[in-house]
């Protein structure tokens, strides 16, 4: 514990301090040894407890740290004791903000925390597609294709690939993130194009963005870097893939939500365009009754390496964690000193 002097603490503390960790299966515990106050640290058992049982670990505590553990209104409106939400992620839209701003509730985020391990996974999945790699182990490995065959070049979606240096990019999202892929990008030799917001008119585009629908028309690959909000959900539906380039791959690193899991399949199967891969779904975890699980796992789409899942992984990386970690602990350490840190909303 520091030697921090009372006068400096937030007024109206409580003499122990109650943690609660929502979901720590993610990665291991901040240290929080430099709480200026006692205070107790508890993890929510997994598997999690029944909705009877769950309020009875949730009243007591003082601050909850969540990553991707769901805090409605009607959750968090059966806690008083609750003063503060630390976000151990970006992402906060699965807390109900507008109830904790009403209710004196504040709540922080970790800005920035998985940057390069998200565009990286990003560009991944970007080269698995292009390259086919999922259909084409699929198809080397059931050992007859290839040997009737002669050839399985012809199961390169898309047509003949011109390379990076072919390769038109839209970035939707011009935060951090979405700069981080466009850097990435650049160095492999691929021409940007930053998307100006949906329903902007194309004289009022911001310099430097190109307009909404001329990214979908002429991009061969698009990347999805923005938050999930009540003006981007189902931001990318039938409407929008009916407009993209038949080579086009549609990468989403951001959030589920953004586009409508149900039109992307069937944009898939008539091949309106040629590849999609997500690390986000509208729910989470993504269990067998998922739209796009379902679809990877039968019919058309399911060794056709043209859908490619992976399980909300993309921020899994040593600097993440340890950035996580760090500023989740400082998050809370300032909220007890009455610094404003981090704070979101």
């Amino acid at each position: 514990m520091s030697t921090q002097t009372p006068q400096t603490l937030r007024a109206n503390l409580p003499q122990t301090l109650h943690i609660l960790r929502l979901d720590p299966i993610h990665c291991p515990a901040p240290d929080f040894t430099s709480l200026p106050i006692p205070y107790t640290y508890t993890e929510l058992p997994i598997p999690r407890p029944s909705e009877s049982d769950l309020i009875t670990y949730l009243k007591p505590a003082h601050i909850l740290i969540t990553t991707r553990f769901f805090l409605p209104s009607s959750l968090l409106s059966q806690l008083p004791n609750l003063k503060h939400v630390a976000v151990l992620a970006i992402g906060t839209d699965h807390v109900d903000l507008v109830y904790c701003a009403e209710n004196g509730i504040s709540v922080s985020n970790v800005p920035a925390a998985n940057i390069e391990a998200v565009s990286e996974h990003g560009l991944t999945l970007y080269m698995a597609l292009r390259r086919n790699v999922v259909g084409m182990h699929e198809r080397t490995r059931d050992g007859r294709e290839w040997k009737e065959k002669g050839s399985l070049t012809g199961y390169f979606y898309g047509g003949l690939m011109a390379g990076f240096k072919g390769e038109v990019v839209g970035i939707v999202g011009g935060g951090e993130l979405g700069n981080r892929v466009a850097t990435l990008c650049r160095a492999l030799g691929m021409t940007i194009q930053f998307c100006e917001r949906k329903g902007v008119p194309e004289n009022e585009t911001r310099p430097n963005y190109t307009p909404f629908t001329t990214v979908l028309q002429t991009s061969t690959v698009i990347f999805l870097c923005l938050p999930l909000t009540p003006s981007t959900q189902n931001l990318i539906a039938s409407p929008e893939l009916s407009t993209m380039r038949p080579d086009i791959l549609l990468i989403n690193i951001a959030r589920g939500g953004i586009v409508n899991e149900e039109d992307l399949i069937e944009a898939l199967k008539q091949g309106k365009i040629a590849g999609a891969a997500t690390d986000v779904y509208v729910e989470e975890p993504a269990g067998e009754n998922n739209a796009l699980v379902r679809a990877a796992r039968e019919g058309h789409l399911r060794d056709s390496g043209r859908l490619i899942l992976s399980p909300h992984v993309a921020w899994y990386g040593r600097s993440s964690v340890e950035k996580l970690r760090r500023v989740v602990a400082e998050n809370v350490r300032g909220w007890c000193v009455g610094e404003e840190g981090n704070i979101v909303g």
